[in-house]
């Protein structure tokens, strides 16, 4: 029945999840009990089998750069028509540094950095995953009120390293970059500006701290 429903989808519809390591789906996607530890090792061998699973989020990738050999082995556990939505490390996405219980400590020097991204980002995702990444998520993390007063500055920065990103996809251009955001200031017409003139997708986010999905449907 699964394959049958999955055969009647357009290919264009992709669903899937932020994880590969949930044991709440004992008899929907596992076939029994598995602590979280082991779907970590082994559990996207078992989720990409899933006829209706055809994409998942890496993550991972928001609390560290992964390396082009962790990708490749993403990419190898996983059929061709399978993607890839990958989230930009944090290093390059919040403006804070932060200690180890979440707090910011200073202001991140590397903040929305175009080389960085490149070098510890689009290039290692290009190169592991190859026709199987099919997003780049850039999610800013809750921005200090310091930045949320200096539009101007924050979207000029933002657009700098979206139309650098978009540079290095000229090649791929199946590969979609998107901006999450967890400001509700932000959702303003020069935001969506940047979007536009950099061909950026926004990502819609069901978050505490942004309005209701259908207020954010019109950007």
């Amino acid at each position: 029945q699964l394959h049958a429903l999955a055969s009647a989808l357009t290919p264009l519809l992709r669903m899937g999840a932020s994880t590969w390591s949930y044991p709440g789906w004992e008899g929907l996607v596992w076939d029994g009990a598995y602590d979280a530890s082991v779907l970590a090792k082994k559990g996207l061998e078992a989720y990409v089998q899933h006829p209706l699973l055809r994409t998942i989020c890496v993550d991972r990738s928001f609390w560290r750069p992964l390396t082009v050999s962790q990708y490749l082995h993403y990419a190898g556990q996983a059929p061709t028509d399978f993607r890839f939505v990958v989230k930009c490390p944090s290093v390059i996405t919040d403006a804070l540094v932060r200690a180890e219980d979440g707090r910011g400590r200073e202001a991140n020097p590397a903040f929305l950095d175009p080389a960085l991204a490149a070098t510890a980002f689009v290039q290692p995702t290009l190169e592991g995953l190859g026709e199987q990444l099919g997003v780049l998520v850039f999610q800013l993390s809750p921005l200090s009120w310091d930045w949320l007063t200096r539009p101007t500055e924050l979207f000029a920065r933002l657009q700098a390293l979206l139309t650098s990103v978009q540079s290095q996809l000229t090649q791929h251009p199946e590969v979609i970059v998107a901006v999450e955001v967890r400001d509700p200031e932000l959702l303003v017409p020069a935001f969506a500006d940047v979007l536009r003139a950099t061909g950026t997708t926004f990502c819609l986010g069901l978050h505490g701290k942004m309005p209701p999905i259908e207020e954010q449907l019109p950007l």
